[in-house]
């Protein structure tokens, strides 16, 4: 069964479908989150964000041309920036450590190439498919 069969019977309230499409797509957000932050629960954080995110947002904004896995990635890519904008804002307020800023500004500019990607990825798709 396709992606857009297993959506429409999520969406009507079948929670088997939901559950294959979290176990289709749950390793590959995690090790996205993972790869960029490097923790495992925080990753795990990500993953979880991002699938409620991406549900949340799927059958509201999106139409039938986008595919649930790149819906996931972006919605995971956003979790990303939201959690090292956080983690930069608890650097440069609680701490003095300069070092740490650094890190935190590699970081992100770590997660923007992989933003650039996904966004790129999603732009080739479209055109692909006109």
């Amino acid at each position: 069964m396709e992606d857009k069969e297993v959506v429409k019977s999520a969406n009507q309230g079948d929670l088997e479908a939901y559950s294959a499409l979290v176990s289709k797509y749950s390793n590959a957000v995690y090790a996205t989150a993972f790869s960029v932050i490097g923790d495992f629960h925080y990753a795990q954080d990500i993953a979880q964000e991002a699938f409620v995110s991406a549900w949340s947002n799927y059958s509201v904004k999106l139409n039938k041309n986008h595919k649930l896995a790149t819906i996931i990635s972006i919605a995971t890519v956003i979790n990303i920036v939201c959690l090292l904008l956080g983690t930069v804002w608890w650097w440069v307020t609680e701490t003095d450590g300069l070092g740490q800023v650094i890190q935190i500004i590699v970081y992100a500019i770590c997660l923007g190439v992989i933003l650039l990607i996904n966004v790129t990825a999603v732009i080739v798709v479209k055109k692909r498919r006109m």
